[in-house]
């Protein structure tokens, strides 16, 4: 017999992807603690305000593979920490970080394939919980680098973001 039952609500999430290819600086040596194209807005990036960000794969053009924290916020950071400054997060910024992930530098968590390294991280399984309200909201993250690199292009790097909205 069917179950006739009625359903309230919505069962599941929709699944959202962004692409974000920061502006980094192109043959200069980024040093461990430097930004990394600077706080990067993923627009849309949640239903409701809330969420679970899935997984991110970073495709390097320039093949540097360097090892990179990456920080999520609930909230807009007070500062735009500049692409390539040393990051110092300030103590209001440090309460809205609501995860970060770690993508060690070279063969440890890069592969190469045609050309370019990719390093996918999941499953992550942050969940994000937005201060702000609204059908849509942003989110923001921040890249900082935990080895050297140079990359040769401005737009070396393209960070792809999986996440489950509610």
């Amino acid at each position: 017999m069917p179950n006739t039952a009625p359903s309230i609500g919505q069962t599941g999430g929709l699944t959202w992807c962004s692409q974000i290819v920061p502006t980094v600086t192109a043959n200069s040596a980024y040093a461990s603690g430097q930004s990394v194209g600077g706080v990067q807005v993923v627009s849309d990036a949640f239903i409701n305000s809330s969420g679970i960000v899935q997984n991110v794969t970073i495709l390097d053009k320039n093949s540097q593979s360097i090892g990179m924290n990456v920080m999520i916020f609930n909230q807009q950071p007070s500062s735009s920490y500049p692409d390539k400054s040393a990051v110092t997060l300030s103590a209001a910024d440090m309460l809205k970080v609501v995860g970060i992930f770690t993508i060690s530098s070279g063969s440890r968590g890069w592969t190469t394939a045609g050309g370019v390294t990719i390093s996918t991280t999941c499953p992550l399984g942050i969940p994000v919980a937005m201060t702000t309200t609204g059908t849509r909201t942003t989110m923001w993250v921040l890249p900082i680098a935990t080895s050297a690199g140079t990359f040769t292009t401005t737009s070396g790097l393209i960070f792809n973001y999986g996440m489950l909205q509610d």
